[in-house]
């Protein structure tokens, strides 16, 4: 169940009125994040994609765990907004006005709060059941494992072990880790909010905002690759906007009209 309240409610509306006048960089995130915020942590529609991406993703385990493999089977996870919902530091960082920091995300991740987000958990025991591997790779600094380790197995998730949690020690890449886990196992599925969980392929969007190279993989959507929504953050900003997260009249002037 992710956190509900009309006390978080208010708090972001209170905070979006108070900056509808400016339009500086400095207060980017009240123009960019606070209504996806709203999306992620109060819509049907974002638990419905959710569940809707991990009922996809336990079919086609399902449908493969029969058939003949001559390695292990396998499916690879993100960890943030893919198993846990980070969404209350983002309110967080608009309660402080304040903007992400390595600093302020470490102080978060040691606090070992995040919930899980929804239908990730249920996926997850039924890949433990099937007899499927899971591996947990993400972008969280390896600094962090511990508090990682610590949330992970307080919400229940398998193979919330060292060896199946694989955080970034240098390059944000997640190519090298993905292919040391195919030198002993079939992959059937990775599943991330941000299309470089897939492919390293995507962490370049300066053609067509990373579109020509997504289309290239348009079958292994749904059947190889499960996306998540999230729309606080990710690397299509920087696809989208390259100097960084924009003010409103940035914005404005990059959306398309009538």
């Amino acid at each position: 169940m992710r956190k509900t309240g009309t006390g978080i409610v208010m708090l972001i509306m209170i905070v979006f009125l108070s900056c509808g006048g400016n339009d500086s960089k400095g207060d980017k995130d009240s123009v960019t994040g606070m209504q996806a915020v709203l999306w992620s942590q109060f819509s049907a529609e974002a638990e419905a994609l959710y569940l809707q991406a991990f009922n996809i993703a336990s079919q086609v385990m399902r449908d493969s765990v029969d058939g003949n493999h001559d390695k292990s089977l396998a499916v690879i996870l993100d960890i943030d907004e893919t198993v846990l919902d980070n969404s209350p530091f983002n309110v967080e960082m608009m309660r402080k006005g304040t903007s992400y920091s390595e600093e302020l995300w470490a102080e978060w991740c040691e606090l070992r709060a995040a919930i899980a987000i929804p239908g990730a958990l249920e996926f997850t025991l039924l890949a433990e059941q099937l007899g499927i591997d899971l591996f947990y790779v993400s972008n969280r600094s390896v600094k962090l494992l511990d508090s990682t380790l610590d949330n992970l197995n307080e919400l229940g998730f398998p193979f919330a072990d060292t060896l199946h949690i694989m955080l970034k020690k240098e390059s944000s890449s997640k190519d090298v880790r993905r292919a040391s886990i195919r030198e002993d196992h079939k992959i059937l599925l990775l599943i991330g909010d941000n299309l470089g969980d897939f492919d390293g392929v995507f962490d370049d969007r300066s053609d067509e905002y990373g579109k020509v190279e997504l289309r290239k993989f348009k079958d292994d959507f749904g059947s190889k690759f499960i996306v998540l929504p999230n729309p606080m953050y990710g690397s299509w900003e920087r696809g989208v906007f390259p100097e960084g997260r924009p003010g409103k009249e940035e914005v404005l002037e990059k959306l398309r009209g009538y």
